[in-house]
């Protein structure tokens, strides 16, 4: 029987099975295009951006609560917060359901909108929310490998109901129906896994109440709305201002490369608990040393992979989305530079410090510096302008979080992010880049052969540069090698 995974194989494990759940989610789009006009696509686009937008206000906050709650507890007492926390999320689902649906019922309808979309979309969240609480429920319990296979085997069913109706000649109407009948698949899954987890242990009394479990919540709730209205201010600017097919050619700008996103998201849920124990124990010290060197070896995948998509930015769209998308190519570009620059997760720190009302001032300077720079910069320059914002506002929301980290850790600012490091990481793949991006302005083969080049020599550039200044380290090239051979998902 294996044995537990170490942290790095943790790590490598969620990235590994986060990455194949975003690949098949991300293949949504793409083959949306394929198969609706833009009008379509950017309709279906609109819906699941107000479902993942209520996601993230109603449930995320709490999903990561259970990484500190179920922390440390005996296996009674986590029964016993697990159901908890449940009944606790269903309540807030319901209720975001419920506006979801009353708006259903209010509106005017008109264009091409159709207001039963929204009574379809209300039970979809009624259904869906409450699942989010089980990755980290599995991740608390040590259970990487389950909650990356939870992962993909989730994202290819979303999949399926998004991709399967319009391949059989339906609409958005038959989307969201199929998006009803796989979140209540889904949700009995949650409670199947759930019961499984906890239920080798008779439940014992926890003094951590509903109210508790909200108040921790509630700033972590409220740090999501602020964190998803950051991130997805470009796409409501897009929204409501142009038309439908409009949106759908910025839906496809702003398509984010899958495995790259997932890598300091996956670490930080790993690096949670163990934060949690090193906050308790006295020793920040050890977290931050924990925390720069993780955003050090993320930034060696991260920064140099998307330069090169950045590079190969003209026919990664023509092939990925058909030359009808070729507008939304500066924006995917500018997209690539913020993948560029998440190379961390600033809220696992916080929250492990047990000061998740921090992350909440971050996360507000972050989207007023969003705010102040998006919406000028599209009124001035028009499609592209939010995604400008959008890379611009990316240093300084890093200082507030920054900011936030050193208060909750009791260390001075300079010690959080490490700037140095990642600005040498950036200098050493640069040159790569900037050749592959030069090579496509006269490459006369075609999209197919050049695509592969561009992404290619990028990588190879920075691989051997890095390895050359001695940025890139032997026990580098050693980690890549364990995740290559997927050294961690064999138990070995």
């Amino acid at each position: 029987m294996a044995g537990k995974l170490s942290r790095a194989d943790a790590a490598g494990v969620l990235v590994l099975g986060r990455a194949a759940a975003v690949v098949a989610e991300a293949l949504s789009p793409l083959l949306l295009v394929r198969l609706l006009d833009k009008t379509g696509v950017g309709l279906i686009s609109a819906l699941l951006l107000v479902h993942a937008t209520i996601g993230m206000v109603v449930a995320q906050g709490l999903g990561r609560s259970v990484l500190y709650f179920l922390a440390d507890r005996p296996a009674g007492e986590k029964r016993t917060l697990a159901w908890r926390l449940v009944r606790v999320q269903l309540a807030l689902a319901a209720g975001a359901a419920a506006l979801v649906a009353l708006a259903g019922r209010a509106w005017p309808g008109g264009g091409d909108f159709e207001p039963r979309w929204l009574l379809l979309l209300a039970g979809f969240v009624l259904l869906d929310l409450p699942n989010g609480l089980l990755p980290n429920m599995l991740v608390a319990e040590g259970r990487a490998r389950a909650a990356a296979a939870l992962g993909v085997g989730r994202s290819l069913g979303r999949v399926a109901a998004i991709i399967g109706p319009p391949a059989a000649g339906g609409g958005v109407t038959a989307i969201l129906w199929a998006l009803l009948a796989y979140g209540a698949v889904n949700l009995l899954v949650s409670v199947a896994w759930i019961r499984a987890l906890f239920g080798g242990a008779p439940a014992a009394p926890s003094d951590v109440g509903a109210r508790a479990i909200l108040r921790f919540g509630a700033p972590l709730a409220a740090t999501d709305i602020v964190a998803w209205l950051n991130k997805s201010l470009d796409r409501y600017i897009v929204m409501g201002w142009m038309p439908a097919a409009r949106f759908a050619e910025y839906r496809a700008g702003s398509w984010q490369i899958p495995v790259l996103t997932t890598i300091p998201y996956s670490l930080g849920a790993v690096d949670t608990p163990r934060f949690v124990e090193l906050f308790k124990a006295g020793r920040p010290d050890e977290v931050m040393r924990l925390w720069r060197q993780a955003i050090r070896k993320v930034s060696l995948i991260v920064v140099p992979a998307s330069l090169a998509f950045a590079a190969a930015a003209e026919p990664f769209i023509r092939l990925a989305f058909t030359p009808d998308y070729a507008a939304a190519i500066p924006v995917f570009r500018l997209y690539c530079l913020v993948t560029m620059m998440r190379v961390v997760s600033f809220g696992n720190v916080v929250v492990a410090a047990g000061r998740p009302r921090l992350i909440l001032r971050a996360a507000l300077a972050n989207l007023l510096a969003n705010l102040v720079l998006s919406v000028p910069l599209f009124l001035w320059l028009g499609f592209v302008g939010p995604a400008l914002g959008t890379v611009l506002a990316v240093i300084p929301g890093y200082l507030a979080w920054s900011w936030a980290v050193a208060r909750a850790a009791g260390v001075r600012v300079g010690e959080t992010f490490p700037w140095r490091d990642v600005g040498r990481v950036v200098a050493v793949a640069l040159p790569g880049a900037l050749g592959a991006w030069a090579l496509g302005r006269g490459w006369p083969w075609g999209d197919l052969a050049l695509l592969p080049v561009q992404l290619a020599i990028p990588v190879l550039a920075f691989a051997g540069l890095g390895t050359l200044t001695g940025l890139v380290q032997r026990e580098d090239w050693a980690f890549v090698g364990r995740w290559l051979r997927l050294h961690a998902l064999r138990g070995r």
